[in-house]
């Protein structure tokens, strides 16, 4: 294995707990603005890991999911039905390009899966039940959103 191949090894910091604020959605510890890794863990021992260049802006996306991409929908519905999580970041090393970060979430996810670790980044679900997800969370933001419309019409 080549220099430029190698994969260092991660050693995951325990960064807090997410929880449900009062509004039900999930609420994350205060986390740094540095690229990293991150790894979720519910409850019940699913997990997620995932890589970016800004660890807070990313992880407030699973807060309140605006882009409709599934992967989004995906954790935040997880998160939502759990109640409660453990987040694990590890920011060490050169992670500012996408390719470092990639190869070691990569390498990370492997892990877990010879682990035996259940991931919701390859949940086993079908394309049709990750979709009703989906459903459900814009049903959510639907009613969200009349139930403001509402209040703004009085």
């Amino acid at each position: 294995m080549t220099t430029a191949t190698m994969v260092l090894p991660v050693d995951w910091q325990l960064h807090g707990t997410i929880t449900l604020c009062e509004s039900g959605w999930p609420q994350f510890p205060k986390m740094p603005k540095v690229p990293g890794l991150y790894r979720i863990t519910l409850k019940d021992g699913r997990c997620y890991i995932g890589e970016t260049a800004d660890l807070r802006r990313r992880l407030q996306e699973y807060r309140r999911p605006t882009r409709g991409l599934e992967q989004e929908d995906r954790i935040y519905a997880a998160l939502i039905s759990s109640g409660t999580a453990t987040i694990e970041i590890f920011t060490e090393g050169d992670l500012s390009t996408k390719t470092a970060r990639s190869r070691l979430d990569k390498a990370e996810i492997k892990a877990a899966m010879a682990s035996n670790i259940i991931l919701l980044n390859n949940d086993g679900r079908t394309a049709s039940q990750r979709l009703e997800l989906r459903i459900a969370y814009l049903e959510r933001e639907l009613a969200a959103a009349r139930t403001a419309h509402a209040a703004l019409k009085k």
